[in-house]
């Protein structure tokens, strides 16, 4: 597992070096999820660290998360080239207010890789925009990923419609993100709420398990058949 060298490439901004680690992850093998969570959020965390002890500037924070956004939208494309496009629909993003977008990025790409058609509906996004979403999608899953929380009362009363609207639609609502606290679960209405992008994959595979894909990395050479 390449954290220390993923860490590193972003600490120094080498964003040819975040693509080709992330990459060269996949084509391995590595599940998506332990890619986020070994390799991608051990190496955040530790930038975050850096800034929150005032040994980063926090310049080099957010060149840090757009560098990891960026690789992480390498990987989705090199997914996306080769899914079946045959799997169910989920949708989702993070709500009023959350403009953070790695977590959001990261739940996309690891239901993409595991067969689901996903619709990324963004940052700071309305309640009502999901519940339209629902409408026109008619997916299987609905995911908010929540970084933070500018209204806790508000994001209460959002989340009850948001499930009410999920059950009726026949789909589940999926919730995770550093900014819900056990207090603030304790308050919502929720299928499923994962700590880790590894307890989303295991979640989602049985919901829908994944069909046969094309094998990554380099495909063998095809012999003549005379």
């Amino acid at each position: 597992m390449s954290t220390e060298n993923f860490y590193q490439a972003l600490r120094n901004q080498i964003s040819l070096s975040c693509n080709n680690i992330l990459l060269s992850a996949f084509k391995s093998k590595i599940p998506v999820e332990k890619i986020a969570d070994e390799i991608i959020q051990p190496s955040m965390a530790r930038i975050g660290e850096e800034w929150m002890n005032g040994t980063l500037p926090i310049f080099f924070e957010h060149c840090s998360t757009q560098l990891c956004l960026s690789s992480l939208l390498e990987l989705r494309s090199l997914i996306n080239s080769r899914a079946n496009n045959q799997g169910p629909v989920a949708i989702g993003g993070c709500t009023s207010n959350d403009y953070h977008q790695l977590s959001n990025i990261l739940v996309d790409v690891v239901l993409l890789d595991l067969g689901w058609r996903t619709v990324n509906i963004g940052g700071n996004t309305p309640v009502e925009s999901f519940i339209h979403g629902i409408d026109h999608y008619k997916p299987k899953l609905v995911w908010m990923a929540v970084t933070q929380i500018s209204d806790v009362d508000a994001f209460i009363k959002d989340n009850v419609l948001l499930f009410e609207k999920a059950c009726n639609s026949d789909a589940v609502l999926v919730l995770g993100g550093q900014g819900l606290n056990s207090d603030i679960r304790k308050k919502l209405k929720f299928h499923f709420y994962g700590d880790t992008m590894s307890h989303l994959g295991d979640y989602a595979r049985g919901l829908f398990p994944p069909v046969s894909l094309p094998q990554r990395g380099r495909p063998p050479s095809i012999k003549p058949s005379f």
